[in-house]
């Protein structure tokens, strides 16, 4: 093997619209793989997210996720689009997750897009989020349920998978801009991720 070819997608919103970009990508037939970048689910009710006069398709369920089995449907819905389907069955998914699998603007401590008190602790929802992601992705756990980890291919390359969600500071602030104590990768992360 003298060379890698991968498609990379992410940001995929079910009532946008039809995912053709994922036809086209599995139409191609000379991928070794595809990469998908996260948000591979978006965690909003039908209409809350940027389409509300312009919904495609609702996402079922109607609401926001919120509960291990609002993830799991949101999961499974995304599964019958037959342009993804076509996508899965022609080539391997190498995939991370953002922030719209858990809710919009995720951090360590909570989300833009979580309201404690109405919709439960945030560590429950990012366990229902996570725990439904690593049963619906064809993607291995890997450091302490992250998506960190490193795929080698043989001398062509190496892959770094990063966690940049589970672990990372609040969102920056006009208030925080400036601050020197902001992390990204957790303080734990492997060694290789820098």
């Amino acid at each position: 093997m003298s060379g890698l070819r991968f498609g990379v997608v992410s940001c995929a919103n079910w009532e946008a619209g039809h995912f053709s970009a994922y036809r086209h990508l599995a139409a191609r037939g000379d991928l070794d793989a595809w990469l998908h970048l996260g948000d591979y689910i978006y965690e909003y009710g039908t209409g809350e997210y940027g389409t509300r006069d312009q919904v495609v398709r609702p996402h079922s369920p109607a609401h926001e996720i919120v509960t291990l089995a609002d993830y799991r449907l949101r999961h499974a819905t995304y599964k019958t689009d037959p342009d993804l389907q076509a996508l899965h069955a022609k080539a391997p998914v190498i995939a991370i997750w953002d922030d719209h699998e858990f809710a919009n603007d995720a951090w360590s401590g909570g989300a833009e897009n979580h309201t404690e008190g109405a919709e439960g602790a945030w560590a429950a929802r990012q366990a229902a989020a996570r725990q439904a992601y690593f049963e619906w992705m064809p993607v291995r756990p890997a450091l302490a349920g992250t998506t960190y980890r490193r795929l080698r291919f043989g001398k062509l390359a190496d892959l770094s998978l990063l966690d940049l969600r589970s672990f990372r500071s609040q969102q920056v602030s006009p208030a925080t801009a400036r601050s020197t104590i902001r992390t990204a990768p957790s303080p734990g992360a492997p060694s290789w991720t820098g």
